[in-house]
């Protein structure tokens, strides 16, 4: 929790440093979730802000659900996630629905097991929509996306 608390109260300090000395608070967003653009705290980029903000968050969510539940730290996980939908980082949003589900696992385990059943279904059901559309929607109109495949390709076969 400590983590956390110390990574999420940087990212404020940089935030109030870069917004004092006039530095620009978004960063351009090329195929971006919902916006062209995407907050980057002050820092050079949103995806570094976002993946600060990400450990934060797991580290903050893991404390508030094994350890002390506070009203307090429940806030400020839910402004975190806030703030990592503003980032506009695809892939902070998929590592997060990815804890997310993982993390669900958990409170699944603490449900009657008749009610399991009937949760499990639905998470699988949203699991196939939200995966399907997600295909749909960015990876097959993603003009990025393949040469970030073929990127990585490459290097596989020169490394390999």
């Amino acid at each position: 929790k400590k983590i956390g608390n110390t990574i999420f109260w940087a990212l404020v300090i940089s935030m109030i440093l870069s917004y004092l000395n006039g530095n620009n608070m978004w960063t351009l967003a090329v195929e971006g979730g919902f916006s062209d653009y995407g907050f980057n705290g002050g820092l050079a980029h949103k995806n570094y802000f976002s993946i600060s903000l990400f450990t934060s968050f797991t580290l903050l969510t893991i404390s508030y659900l094994f350890y002390k539940k506070t009203a307090s730290s429940l806030i400020l996980i839910l402004l975190e996630f806030i703030l990592i939908i503003l980032s506009n980082s695809r892939t902070v949003w998929l590592l997060t629905i990815l804890f997310l589900g993982i993390i669900s696992l958990y409170i699944i385990k603490n449900i009657k097991k008749n009610q399991r059943i009937v949760l499990i279904t639905t998470i699988v059901i949203v699991s196939i929509v939200f995966i399907n559309l997600f295909y749909r929607m960015y990876i097959l109109t993603s003009g990025s996306y393949m040469i970030r495949i073929k990127g990585l390709i490459n290097y596989l076969n020169k490394f390999s």
